[in-house]
């Protein structure tokens, strides 16, 4: 943690699992009905990312499902400038990953 974070409120020690392609740097910064949004540093530790964590059993019947791929494809639609920038959706074993650009300010 850096000494400009150390200060931040919303950080959290837990660390969530492990984010294939991206470091190992990650705080807790929120929740909600589906799981956690991380803080995340990119491998190359250049730039932060926001990645929301959804265990496939938090969307284990087909309505919360939709609801979750319909929230995917929304924000992969939407470009503007003043909403986050989609970059990327994972799907592994048992969670969902879908990683936006850090708002300033989190």
């Amino acid at each position: 943690m850096t000494n400009s974070d150390a200060n931040d409120p919303f950080l959290s020690e837990e660390k969530p699992p492990d984010f294939k392609g991206l470091g190992k740097e990650k705080y807790r910064i929120g929740t909600g009905c589906y799981g956690d949004v991380y803080k995340c540093l990119s491998s190359k530790k250049d730039k932060w990312f926001a990645i929301k964590a959804c265990t496939k059993k938090g969307v284990e019947n087909e309505k919360e499902k939709e609801k979750f791929d319909r929230e995917n494809s929304t924000l992969q639609n939407l470009k503007h400038e003043n909403v986050v920038k989609y970059i990327e959706y994972m799907d592994y074993s048992s969670t969902r990953y879908i990683v936006l650009e850090l708002m300033d300010g989190c």
